[in-house]
């Protein structure tokens, strides 16, 4: 509903997510409101010099296609379920992993300052480590992370955030050594509680 989509000033946020619903029947209708959605939004979005980034959700893949030459982030959910399904079928271990990372009380992603680690000091303390100056690896990373019952995933450079991919990096290499700014973040899946 445009007045709607007014009333909330889209151009305030840094990112919109346009979810399929699951209220109506058929996946085509679906769809076609998340379409809708999607251009009103645009529509309203088209004068302002910051718009905010778009993520839609589809039911059906067939519909990307309406998407070419446009910007914005699109997936397609039964698709994804799906590939899910299909590695829990080849490796039944990774069921307790999926049903902790996306039940509602499981795991979430964070952004910490790599500064909260102190990695200097918190690495000393592990007993095979040697410290080589203010350089880290990953690695470096991950078993700090560890200490604090963590899972490390990647990086997001400070200097790097107008960058394509905001400047987050995703499973660099283990032994490669970083050049961190202790303002960059370390990307990590915590615990909610």
């Amino acid at each position: 509903m445009p007045a709607f989509l007014k009333s909330v000033d889209p151009a305030g946020y840094d990112n919109v997510v346009l979810l399929s619903s699951e209220r109506l029947k058929h996946g085509d209708e679906s769809d076609a409101r998340a379409i809708l959605g999607y251009l009103l939004l645009r529509k309203l979005l088209s004068s302002g010099s910051q718009a905010p980034r778009v993520l839609v959700e589809l039911a059906d893949a067939d519909n990307i296609s309406l998407f070419d030459n446009r910007s914005g982030e699109i997936i397609v959910s039964p698709v994804i379920v799906s590939h899910m399904l299909t590695r829990v079928a080849l490796r039944r271990e990774l069921d307790v992993v999926f049903d902790d990372l996306f039940s509602s009380g499981g795991s979430e992603i964070c952004f910490h300052p790599i500064a909260e680690y102190d990695l200097a000091e918190t690495l000393s303390q592990l007993p095979s480590h040697e410290l080589k100056g203010s350089e880290f690896t990953f690695l470096d990373l991950q078993r700090a992370a560890r200490i604090r019952g963590e899972i490390a995933i990647g990086i997001r450079r400070v200097d790097q955030e107008r960058s394509a991919n905001g400047g987050v990096e995703l499973n660099p290499g283990r032994n490669e050594n970083l050049q961190l700014n202790m303002e960059d973040d370390l990307i990590v899946l915590a615990n909610s509680d």
